[in-house]
C-alpha cells in the first residue's frame, strides 16, 4: 500500500498541477498489465543514485 500525503490526494491534484506542467520525478515501479507507473517527487529519493540492488551494475562503487 502506498503512502499518499493528504495534500496530494486525488481531489487536490488538479489544484497542485496543471496539464502539461513538467515536474521531476523518479519511477519506482511499473505495472505492465495495467500500464501504470508509480513515481515519486520526494527530493530525498531523487538524489539517491540507487533505489534497489537491481540498479547496481558490476564495477559500481556503493557505500
Amino acid at each position: 500500500k502506498a503512502h499518499v500525503p493528504e495534500k496530494l490526494k486525488t481531489d487536490n491534484l488538479k489544484t497542485k498541477f496543471s496539464v502539461g506542467q513538467k515536474v521531476q520525478c523518479r519511477v519506482l515501479d511499473h505495472d505492465l498489465l495495467e500500464n501504470v507507473a508509480v513515481a515519486t517527487m520526494r527530493k530525498k529519493l531523487l538524489r539517491l543514485p540507487y533505489l534497489s540492488i537491481n540498479e547496481v551494475s558490476p564495477g559500481d562503487k556503493v557505500n
